[in-house]
């Protein structure tokens, strides 16, 4: 949809953002109205940082995917310096800043269906769609699936599934320019594969939950090398202490030899497109609620430990005492754990992702 004529002898065109927003171009100048009431934790002040996108300058917990309305003006000016502050323009201003709210509000209701997300976790541990998806299109959000051979945490391979996946899935399409995968049912394109399936190599990206739950056996060790040494990338995730005790000697049989680093904030996986500073620590939210703690285990620190390979390529990231996925699953159950931990969580989900696509 766009609309578009002159007015004051300049030329103005509206249409709809791809989130709902509204970009605004007069003549030669083109910027993003939001007017999506909310995004993310709500509008806030951002900076703008070119092809990298936005970054939130205000708000520790609020990713914001557009210009907010209230600074349509003053970005305007900023692009046009040359704009003379003329009863004209200002009548100008003020006429496109109502067409922008109107044509935004108007489309409110196809972009919240467009970006719906899923409420209320299940860790279901059954499937809910097999193979890859159905639209091939770009990233895909693979889930390592596997059968529990002991109990040591959590519910296993389906622990905050299908919830985290989807809503992470739709927030990086949000949040970046990345096109994703889908499903032909509308779902984002999220997968399960097994150490084994045939479709892992088709998958760059690879989570792990749980992993305490599990060894890899001998055939699966050997896939599993396999696979991270031609470019694969896995993220174990929600693991507490003493968890590491049992991921640690998979690793080794995976990639003997290998590097594990307990990775500092410095690392530039942390900053490649919002700074993450401190590095989070994420607890559910059943924990949160009764504790109120950061911590599911009492008082804990936080590490990010990183697998490299020979070529000093990073190939494992293990988080330790965190379940980082739980702010995505959890985003829509509770406002205050939303305010909280899902500006954390996304920050360092997008920035992985990102990280991997360009690694």
């Amino acid at each position: 949809m766009c609309v578009s004529g002159k007015f004051f002898e300049r030329s103005w065109a509206f249409s709809l953002g791809p989130t709902g927003g509204v970009l605004i171009r007069v003549g030669p100048i083109e910027v993003m109205a939001e007017t999506q009431l909310r995004f993310l934790g709500g509008l806030s002040d951002v900076e703008w940082l070119g092809e990298e996108g936005l970054r939130d300058v205000n708000s520790k917990s609020s990713l914001v995917g557009a210009i907010p309305l209230r600074r349509a003006r003053e970005v305007l000016e900023v692009y046009d310096p040359h704009m003379r502050r003329t009863r004209a323009s200002a009548l100008w201003m003020r006429l496109a800043l109502a067409l922008a709210l109107a044509l935004g509000l108007a489309a409110m209701s196809a972009a919240a269906q467009r970006f719906t997300i899923l409420t209320n976790g299940r860790n279901l541990q059954i499937p809910i769609n097999h193979g890859l998806p159905d639209q091939p299109l770009g990233f895909t959000f693979c889930r390592l699936r596997y059968e529990n051979i002991r109990r040591a945490r959590k519910s296993g391979w389906g622990d905050d599934y299908p919830q985290a996946d989807y809503n992470f899935m739709v927030r990086l399409a949000e949040l970046t320019r990345t096109t994703i995968s889908r499903w032909d049912n509308g779902y984002p394109g999220f997968a399960n594969v097994t150490a084994m399936d045939p479709d892992l190599f088709r998958c760059p990206y690879l989570r792990m939950q749980n992993a305490a739950n599990y060894d890899f056996t001998p055939e699966e060790t050997a896939r599993m090398r396999d696979y991270l040494l031609k470019g694969g990338f896995l993220w174990i995730d929600d693991n507490w202490d003493p968890d590491f005790e049992y991921i640690r000697p998979n690793l080794r049989r995976i990639l003997p030899g290998a590097k594990i680093v307990d990775l500092p904030v410095e690392h530039p996986m942390f900053s490649i497109l919002y700074r993450v500073n401190p590095l989070p620590q994420i607890p559910a939210l059943g924990s949160w609620q009764y504790s109120r703690q950061d911590s599911e285990i009492g008082p804990s620190t936080v590490h990010y430990y990183g697998v490299f390979d020979d070529h000093d390529r990073l190939v494992v990231l293990v988080s330790m005492n965190s379940d980082v996925s739980d702010s995505w699953e959890r985003e829509g159950d509770n406002q205050e754990y939303f305010e909280t931990f899902a500006g954390k969580g996304y920050a360092l989900g997008v920035n992985v992702a990102v990280w991997v696509m360009t690694h």
